[in-house]
């Protein structure tokens, strides 16, 4: 029995470097494979982002103002997320705060961070439109759709949903509510370069960030008594009060 002790150690050591080298081959596939998909969204980001924008907007969504001080204060957020339109009103006060205080540009970039959402698309779609017809009221317009997204499921039809998207608009732009919900290649390619940026940092909606850091209506010491926004990313869905929703790819 002692004699054959030394071979079955032999042979336990033999198998269990064989997995240890399995997993560590295994592991450095993973690896690899995380890298080339990263740089696989790098190298769409890049094409996505060269292209031109759409009517009315920019690099950072839909400019509002154009500051005197420096530096950019941008509110990214998304037209039916339950966080964004829970706190909308809130948030366009804060932009129309920092407007009024003119030391800073301020934009607005409404992004699709929910793109399983039909509804979404739809919303998207119209505000693409809106802001080309009238810029000047791209905040008002926002105020708008957000609130009349409000509750509206993700799967809407989407003739109910025109229908309740251009009664919350002002009567000259209703003819804009149109069914169709999809965005022309240019305009999906300018969106999802606005995406990936916001899912690189900070990762959620709403966000308020700026010169690319976030920060609070407080920490701005803007005149809207809002206080401090939450910057912990949830979850979006089902939890309709969270304060904000992770970006989903």
């Amino acid at each position: 029995m002692r004699t054959l002790a030394a071979p079955r150690r032999w042979v336990a050591r033999a198998v269990s470097g064989l997995i240890m080298a399995g997993l560590v081959l295994a592991l450095v596939g993973v690896v690899r494979g995380v890298s080339s998909l990263g740089a696989a969204e790098a190298a769409n980001y890049r094409d996505n982002a060269a292209g031109p924008p759409p009517t009315g907007f920019g690099e950072k969504g839909v400019r509002l103002s154009v500051g005197a001080g420096g530096g950019e204060l941008v509110l990214t957020t998304d037209l039916t997320c339950p966080a964004c339109q829970a706190e909308a009103s809130r948030n366009v006060a804060i932009l129309r705060d920092a407007i009024a205080a003119g030391q800073r540009s301020v934009w607005l970039n409404v992004i699709p961070a929910r793109a399983t959402s039909a509804t979404n698309a739809t919303a998207v779609a119209l505000w693409v439109r809106l802001v080309a017809a009238d810029p000047e009221q791209a905040l008002s317009h926002y105020a708008a759709l957000s609130a009349a997204l409000h509750g509206v499921p993700d799967d809407a039809s989407t003739k109910d949903l025109v229908e309740r998207l251009a009664n919350a608009l002002p009567a000259a732009l209703r003819n804009q509510a149109v069914a169709k919900d999809r965005l022309e290649p240019q305009v999906s390619s300018y969106f999802a370069a606005r995406v990936y940026e916001n899912r690189t940092n900070p990762g959620h909606v709403p966000s308020l960030t700026l010169d690319g850091r976030e920060v609070s209506a407080a920490q701005l010491g803007l005149p809207d008594g809002s206080g401090p926004q939450s910057t912990s990313p949830v979850v979006c869905h089902p939890e309709p009060t969270a304060r904000s929703c992770t970006i989903t790819p």
